[in-house]
């Protein structure tokens, strides 16, 4: 199925406003830019709304469940390519085994180990950050839903058989 182009230039306008909403929290907490690892989240749930990913409960809990990975990894296997890569495959078997899989959120895992961020990171901007993102992409989705949705129309009467009640079907209970 097509997505009509004023769905998408909607939903492109949402995106935008959601990564300028994230930059500017990003600036307000002083967590620089490449600390951020929610823009591919936005696309992803502003973008394709209906996906499984794009819930709340997977784009929350799978950044909460990502970033954990990540400190789990950071403490037991310190930083480095191999644990990064250790911790984004720790991070996916754990948002698939509490069904919160939210691709993007594999970013976090690879973050905390890469850059050895804190277990602080969790609190911000992980935690704020997925909570904001979860309640933009509800509020943006059920606005499009409103703005695009076809008009309801009722179904003409049968004039003809509400002159003649005796001809109308027997209702089937």
């Amino acid at each position: 199925m097509q997505i009509p182009f004023p769905i998408i230039l909607y939903r492109a306008v949402g995106i935008g406003a959601g990564v300028l909403l994230m930059e500017l929290l990003g600036q307000t907490a002083g967590v620089p830019y490449a600390q951020i690892p929610f823009i591919t989240s936005i696309v992803l749930a502003i973008g394709l709304p209906g996906t499984p990913a794009s819930t709340p409960r997977a784009i929350i809990g799978g950044h909460i469940v990502s970033t954990l990975a990540g400190i789990l990894v950071l403490h037991v296997a310190g930083s480095g390519d191999f644990a990064s890569a250790l911790a984004v495959g720790l991070a996916a078997l754990a948002m698939a085994a509490t069904r919160t899989m939210h691709p993007p959120a594999g970013l976090d895992a690879f973050l905390v180990v890469s850059q050895s961020l804190p277990a602080a990171w969790l609190v911000v901007p992980v935690i704020p950050g997925a909570l904001m993102l979860a309640l933009l992409a509800v509020i943006w989705s059920r606005l499009g839903d409103r703005l695009f949705r076809p008009p309801q129309t009722e179904p003409e009467p049968d004039l003809a058989n509400l002159r003649r009640p005796h001809l109308r079907e027997p209702n089937q209970g």
